[in-house]
């Protein structure tokens, strides 16, 4: 018997690796990759982190799968 959550899951996160190779199209969907110009310690996450003003675009697949993902 399958679990759905496990599979949803587990489908997500494969879908995301897959969407970080920029010749994917859905890559542009991402958030640019953001730079820092001073040395410190390595960041967990290398994309920007836009600010989200309403629900629905905080738990979208994309900001979801970054903090979930990376």
């Amino acid at each position: 018997m399958y679990n759905a959550t496990l599979l949803f899951t587990t489908r997500d996160c494969q879908l995301f690796k897959l969407m970080r190779s920029s010749s994917h199209c859905l890559h542009h969907l991402l958030p640019p990759v953001g730079s820092v110009s001073y040395s410190l310690r390595q960041r967990g996450r290398p994309y920007e982190l836009l600010e989200h003003k309403y629900q629905k675009t905080k738990c979208s697949f994309i900001v979801r799968s970054i903090f979930d993902y990376l």
